[in-house]
């Protein structure tokens, strides 16, 4: 999936159709330069969930989790990995029961902790294209 959104509104509008691919226990790896919008990205596709609660960016935290989202996604976890020291292992920070418990990943920066990548299970390029417009760019990586 290839959309141009050239404004605020129409990337509003791309979150809402996305909704339409997610399930619980995917992983999505956000993928772009500092600010090329992918906690805005998170930001309006919880909107388009209807969460109504604080969003915080996980760029200090490293994850923030919301939800549940009944009857049809559970807890959404947002993590952001750039600020992560060299050397950090998955473990250490309990990734593994994001897995277990069928939350619905979306994770910047996942190339900073080794081996992550790897599990997710579908990428999201996005790219400034002047302004307001990004290019999104969706694809599917595992089975």
């Amino acid at each position: 999936m290839r959309r141009l959104c050239p404004t605020l509104d129409a990337t509003r509008e791309f979150a809402r159709e996305l909704l339409t691919l997610l399930e619980p226990g995917q992983c999505w790896i956000l993928d772009g330069a500092v600010g090329a919008g992918k906690t805005t990205f998170t930001r309006l596709l919880l909107g388009a969930l209807e969460y109504r609660g604080l969003f915080q960016s996980p760029t200090f935290t490293l994850v923030q989790e919301y939800g549940p989202f009944p009857p049809r996604l559970g807890l959404v976890r947002h993590a952001d990995f750039y600020r992560l020291p060299p050397g950090t292992r998955a473990e250490s920070l309990g990734s593994e029961e994001w897995f277990e418990d069928g939350s619905l990943i979306f994770v910047e920066w996942a190339q900073r902790l080794p081996g992550f990548e790897a599990l997710a299970t579908h990428r999201l390029s996005i790219e400034p294209a002047g302004g307001e417009a990004r290019l999104f760019v969706a694809h599917r990586l595992a089975p």
